[in-house]
């Protein structure tokens, strides 16, 4: 609505206002995707490095920790003054370190078992996993275990900046304080059950940890891979010890010798099949160690280390508590990713093999039935709705009337161009009706003709789209069946010469070869193209004529047809040529209108899929297919893109793998859609670019339509600008008829009539 003028010499219209709300909801999906892809990266992005299998042979601590850089001595590493220092458990205690996951599955029950033997444990978490299960934590320190931590997410220490460093102890220690009440000074650097697996990196991780404050355990001995009790059982228990007396300092023929270490600290798993094996082995474990005169304590107690509650300032838990709100979000984004991934790898392989195996089908039974192609000489009326087509309507309707069908009625329905498209038409010397009508939109146009066309068959056709001579008897060939209702043709991109033209020639290929193949072959065609199609009168009357509430008209139509109970053919010789979108642009105010329209098809139709009518194989197929593949897909399919993206920063060769098996089932799909439908394979050159391009656009145009429909905005219909061009020669279906194609070659003027003068 335009604003009222004013008056005075600042006086100006007011410029018609535009909806925003869609806008503002794209900018906030995609910068919620780019900010957890962020914060991901640098907090959650990361895998956990897996805990390596102890070394084989003997345990020689001291000379691992002498290469590492770090203090020998003991599996204890603490700051002591100004200098690192190794501390020794007391003798003939034995510390129980678990750190495989504490996940809800073993953990609770190791918990549970240790209470029952009178076995106190140490457990190493993560933050993450603290504020996952609270409770399973708050458990462990009410049994009096103690709890340490290896960071928040974790991934490496060693590489991370201070300020994420800090961040991730800081946010560990809140949760840590909400489970149990209280924080704590152990940690380890993530994937270090033993010092056997220390390395350059990891010893690193162990300064920076020891430097803050913190001690750090690296148990001596490890049984956190075995999968079997035995298994623990043998990597536990030192190497034949001989019996001993209950009191440490008596002497007695079984005395530990004095080459062993005064206690002993031994990693568990408490996750998976290591973590089963190490609960049935508690038992025997406990048994055995009480036997030789072991005694069960806690890190903190084998040490003499004081570890009171740890204090955090209100400020820092504040923003600590923000950046936790952070990570959980882009966790949860994260993970929606990957279903989201797996969703649509299930989408794109139910679909290769579905267009694939109908696909061959379609092709078989139309090389063996050849009804469908014999000449069926019943009157048709052409119906071209146009509005500003000047450019092209010249060449439009020059192909009409070289047709080869025999009694053809040729009507232009003109919606209120205002470039001279009427008087053009009436002005070629040809055959034609032109009809004039206020703007209206295009589904009024169509309705206008198919009321004044005189015959009974129908086709309809765009004013950009040329015609070959054979496209109305094929396209018309099938109606001789009377249970058939509508036939789609086959559209073909004639502007072919620039990248975007490629592109969308190769899409229009896959989804006209196949995507219609296999509707044909499952009976469920969703949509006769409104560049090429035909229609029995008494079909159209059935469906109530050409919807005017929806922008994909032709989808519309097509359904209402099917549910009527008609079927729906395709004719993949009854070929028509049109303009593509020569920038991104139009392309994108195409599509976006496509995709609206859709929605809006679907969301009409949403209850015949509950209660079907007519064609149940459109209400059970067709529809939901066109909702998997037209909307779900391209939903989730982004997640491939982002799956590949975060996988790039950890494992480069793994994400080049991914794009290349995207590019392999993209090429199994069009390959033989070219070749069904007689293309040119050179033209494949562009599929790598649309991996990286086109695809992406698509997801956008996708998630932009969905936003102008939950923002409520009213979508209108968006012309492009045509130039007009001519399709590429094809002479193996144009020279029977004696009509000269103009080929790429050919001039074109800006008037769309080639300056040769040919059709």
């Amino acid at each position: 609505m335009r604003g009222a003028a004013t008056t005075g010499p600042s006086a100006r219209p007011a410029r018609a206002t535009t909806p925003w709300g869609h806008w503002v909801v794209l900018a906030i999906v995609l910068a919620g995707l780019a900010a957890a892809l962020v914060v991901q990266r640098e907090l959650g992005a990361g895998s956990a490095v897996g805990a390596l299998p102890p070394a084989a042979g003997a345990f020689h601590f001291d000379e691992t920790m002498a290469a590492a850089g770090l203090p020998s001595g003991g599996p204890i590493i603490a700051r002591r003054g100004r200098r690192l220092a190794a501390l020794a458990v007391r003798p003939m205690t034995v510390s129980l370190v678990f750190g495989g996951g504490s996940g809800p599955d073993v953990t609770p029950r190791i918990v549970a078992e240790l209470r029952r033997l009178g076995v106190p444990a140490t457990f190493f978490v993560t933050g993450s996993q603290a504020a996952a299960d609270s409770r399973l934590t708050a458990a462990e320190a009410a049994a009096g275990d103690a709890v340490g931590m290896t960071g928040y997410t974790g991934v490496p220490l060693q590489d991370m900046p201070a300020w994420r460093l800090d961040a991730e102890l800081a946010e560990t220690q809140h949760e840590l304080v909400r489970a149990g009440g209280r924080g704590t000074l152990l940690a380890r650097p993530p994937g270090v059950s033993t010092e056997q697996q220390l390395t350059a990196g990891t010893a690193d991780a162990v300064r920076r940890l020891a430097d803050l404050g913190y001690v750090v355990v690296l148990p001596r001995r490890g049984a956190q891979a075995a999968t079997s009790p035995d298994a623990v059982l043998r990597n536990a228990l030192p190497p034949a010890p001989a019996p001993i007396s209950a009191a440490p300092g008596a002497a007695a023929p079984g005395a530990i010798p004095a080459s062993w270490p005064p206690g002993l600290v031994i990693a568990l798993s408490d996750a998976g099949r290591p973590g089963a094996a190490a609960l049935d082995a508690l038992p025997a474990l406990a048994a055995r160690f009480r036997a030789q005169g072991y005694r069960f304590t806690t890190i903190a107690a084998a040490c003499g280390l004081r570890t009171g509650p740890v204090r955090t300032d209100a400020l820092t838990a504040a923003g600590q508590d923000v950046l936790l709100a952070a990570v959980g979000a882009s966790a949860v984004i994260i993970r929606l990713v990957n279903w989201s991934f797996l969703a649509a790898v299930v989408l794109v392989g139910s679909r290769i093999l579905l267009l694939l195996t109908c696909g061959a089908w379609h092709e078989l039974r139309d090389r063996r039935d050849r009804r469908d192609r014999r000449p069926w000489p019943v009157p048709v009326s052409v119906i071209i709705p146009a509005y500003n087509e000047r450019a092209g309507i010249e060449r439009c309707l020059r192909s009409m009337a070289d047709s080869a069908h025999a009694e053809l009625e040729i009507i232009v329905v003109d919606d209120g161009s205002t470039d001279g498209t009427a008087e053009l038409a009436a002005g070629l010397g040809l055959p034609v009706t032109v009809i004039t009508q206020p703007n209206a939109g295009k589904a009024a146009a169509l309705n206008t003709g198919a009321a004044r066309a005189r015959h009974d068959v129908l086709v309809f056709a765009d004013g950009d789209t040329v015609f070959e001579p054979e496209t109305i008897p094929m396209l018309v060939a099938p109606l001789r069946d009377p249970w058939v209702g509508a036939v789609a043709g086959n559209v073909k991109v004639a502007n072919r010469r620039g990248l975007l033209g490629l592109i969308q020639h190769c899409e229009y290929v896959l989804a006209t070869s196949l995507d219609r193949r296999m509707y044909d072959v499952l009976d469920c065609m969703v949509t006769v193209p409104g560049a090429v199609g035909a229609f029995r009168r008494s079909a159209l009357a059935e469906a109530g004529g050409v919807s005017v509430n929806t922008l994909a008209e032709d989808t519309d139509l097509t359904v209402a047809i099917g549910l009527a109970g008609w079927r729906v053919r395709y004719a993949p010789r009854a070929r028509a040529w049109t303009e593509a979108p020569a920038t991104v642009r139009q392309l994108w105010s195409q599509r976006h209108r496509w995709a609206y329209g859709m929605l809006q098809v679907l969301w009409k139709y949403r209850s015949t899929v509950v209660a079907p009518r007519g064609k149940r194989t459109l209400s059970w197929i067709g529809l939901p297919y066109l909702f998997a593949m037209g909307c779900v897909l391209p939903l989730v399919s982004p997640a491939a893109d982002l799956y590949v993206l975060l996988d790039v920063w950890i494992s480069p060769w793994h994400a080049v793998t991914i794009w290349a098996a995207f590019l392999g089932m993209q090429a199994v799909l069009t390959v033989p859609a070219f070749a069904v439908d007689r293309e040119r394979l050179r033209d494949l050159w562009t599929l790598p670019v649309q991996l990286v391009f086109y695809r992406q656009l698509m997801y956008l145009v996708m998630i932009h339509s969905l936003a102008t429909a939950l923002t409520g905005v009213r979508l209108r219909w968006h012309k492009l600008a045509r130039i007009g061009v001519a399709r590429p020669a094809l002479a193996r279906h144009s020279d029977r008829a004696g009509v000269k194609v103009p080929g790429p070659g050919d001039r074109i003027d800006r008037a769309g009539t080639p300056a040769d003068g040919v059709l």
